[in-house]
């Protein structure tokens, strides 16, 4: 009998343990029952952040080389004035300002006859007077006698302060300088002379006037006929 009384005991026991486990735990959930409310995701999207612009590479500073200079602010015959006129090829340079017929047998250059550097407008800076040509298979062409400004100007841009002979047949061209008095004495043809023979003589003197060279004095006389 006592026997049985420890399998009620025990049994007893054993379901009041498991009932203060249940009370402990809480009841279970239902299915179905709500539980606490999820928050909903956002309805409206983010926008996607723009992608940042691309700066432009910056471009590369390339600084141009500087003209050389080619001028001389001295007065005519120092050392300076040498070097400067010495950098001057009067054979192109009177190819350009002729406008002579790039032939192939004139190479991009004029016949020179004679240079002289003189002082012609009285500032102390030396003019340059160049007698010359352009050149021709056949020949040269008419002569021509060009002066060029004193050396304080640009002598990579030189343009000839008179042109002698530019309105006349000129064969031929000798410069004689009296003071600032430049004379030409050439021969020449007339409107009658065939191109292989000149038939006149003309002598021309030019002088500066302030502001230009203007002419003043032209003769002419008759060469004879050979």
């Amino acid at each position: 009998m006592s026997h049985v009384k420890k399998i009620v005991v025990a049994g007893l026991s054993a379901g009041i343990a498991l009932t203060a486990a249940a009370g402990c735990t809480g009841p279970a959930a239902r299915p179905g029952a709500a539980g606490p409310a999820a928050t909903p995701p956002s309805s409206a999207p983010t926008a996607p952040t723009a992608p940042a612009t691309p700066s432009a590479p910056s471009k590369p500073t390339s600084s141009k080389p500087a003209k050389p200079s080619t001028t001389s602010g001295g007065s005519g015959g120092g050392a300076s004035d040498k070097v400067t006129w010495a950098k001057v090829d009067f054979r192109k340079q009177m190819f350009y300002d002729l406008n002579c017929p790039d032939v192939p047998e004139a190479k991009g250059r004029a016949q020179v006859y004679s240079t002289k550097r003189v002082d012609l407008t009285g500032d102390g800076r030396k003019e340059v007077v160049v007698a010359g040509t352009c050149v021709y298979l056949s020949g040269a062409d008419g002569a021509h006698v060009l002066i060029y400004p004193g050396n304080d100007r640009d002598i990579e841009n030189l343009i000839p302060l008179v042109d002698i002979g530019q309105d006349q047949d000129l064969t031929s061209a000798a410069v004689r300088i009296d003071g600032r008095r430049v004379t030409v004495t050439s021969k020449a043809l007339s409107k009658k002379a065939p191109t292989c023979c000149p038939d006149l003589q003309i002598t021309q003197t030019y002088k500066w006037d302030g502001g230009t060279f203007v002419r003043t004095n032209i003769s002419q006389v008759k060469l004879p006929t050979e």
